[in-house]
């Protein structure tokens, strides 16, 4: 079956998702400023995100209520800093037939929220949300190689719709009802890339990663389990899945700026020479401050916290981390 789809947020990832939905639905892809979309149209490539890949069957649109309009289906793909202004803009034009799907890999802060619950708050007239997330860098599924998803939701059939629209020949999709516990992987799993980036760049050795990696899934589990998500998804697509991709790959832009940190280079210097927005870097500000609150065991993270926002120097990040009290591996 096909549906109708606008996409929202013309970045690497929601241009890699049109590229996705664009095999057997309507695609509807609008952006808030245009410079993407005009590339699209004119040269059918987004060079600024994804240079040489092909943009093809998408439709582009610059206002927000046309691109929506009589859509089945809603994807948001934009910076979590932006989306409770994006989402009130959108409110006034769904309507309760429409499912919203956020694949957006942050979350509200202050309260800390998730990006479902945001949407459920702001946009009280729709059908459902979903959630969609995954080991994935835009820079691959846009070139058609191999990438699984989870759609998760509280209305399975909302995730079946999202399941069936996502599927392609290249993109295998599951299902869960847990959108907390996928939501909070996928911003967590952020979080560590950034240790993984400077392990990585300080030329720390596969073990120390491979150390890292495993206790980073038990604080990203011991967390989201605190906050209501549940054990199995920290095990799936959403949790260890996407956290070995995002501490291993090249692609990741969480780890590019742990590795820019052992280079000597500021957080903020960082952000401003890149392109896309590493998650990483606001999502840790409030895990860090509500694990602290509700004495939550998060070392590596609280590390990157210290490491990001306190001046915490990379041999004393080292000592934080390795000159911890021993302890038995199962008390997790």
């Amino acid at each position: 079956m096909s549906y109708n789809v606008a996409v929202l947020g013309a970045g690497s990832w929601g241009t890699a998702l049109s590229i996705v939905l664009s095999q057997n639905n309507n695609v509807t892809l609008w952006n808030v400023t245009n410079d993407s979309l005009d590339d699209i149209k004119n040269n059918k490539e987004n060079s600024m995100y994804l240079p040489g890949v092909k943009v093809e069957n998408v439709t582009v649109e610059s206002d927000l209520k046309t691109a929506v309009e009589n859509k089945d289906i809603i994807v948001v793909v934009i910076p979590s800093k932006f989306c409770k202004e994006t989402f009130e803009k959108l409110a006034p034009f769904t309507t309760d037939k429409q499912i919203i799907v956020s694949a957006t890999k942050g979350l509200e802060l202050s309260p800390l929220r998730m990006m479902t619950d945001l949407i459920e708050e702001c946009i009280p007239n729709r059908k459902a949300v979903v959630a969609i997330s995954g080991p994935s860098h835009a820079e691959e599924t846009s070139k058609k190689m191999f990438t699984c998803l989870v759609a998760s939701s509280k209305d399975q059939e909302a995730a079946d719709i999202v399941q069936q629209c996502f599927t392609t020949s290249w993109t295998r999709i599951y299902t869960n009802d847990d959108p907390i516990g996928v939501e909070i992987g996928a911003a967590i799993k952020n979080i560590i890339a950034i240790a993984a980036g400077i392990v990585s760049a300080a030329e720390l050795g596969d073990n120390a990663l491979a150390a890292l990696v495993t206790r980073g899934i038990t604080e990203m589990t011991r967390f989201g389990v605190d906050i209501g998500g549940k054990i199995s998804t920290f095990s799936g697509l959403a949790g260890i899945g996407d956290l070995i991709v995002t501490c291993y790959s090249p692609h990741s832009r969480n780890r590019y700026v742990g590795q820019q940190i052992v280079l000597g280079k500021k957080v903020d210097e960082i952000e401003a020479s890149m392109t896309q927005v590493p998650e990483g870097v606001r999502a840790v500000k409030q895990i860090h401050q509500y694990a602290k609150e509700n004495n939550i065991s998060v070392p590596i993270i609280d590390s990157v916290y210290a490491i990001l926002y306190s001046d915490l120097s990379l041999d004393n990040w080292k000592k934080m981390l390795t000159e911890r009290p021993l302890t038995n591996e199962d008390n997790v």
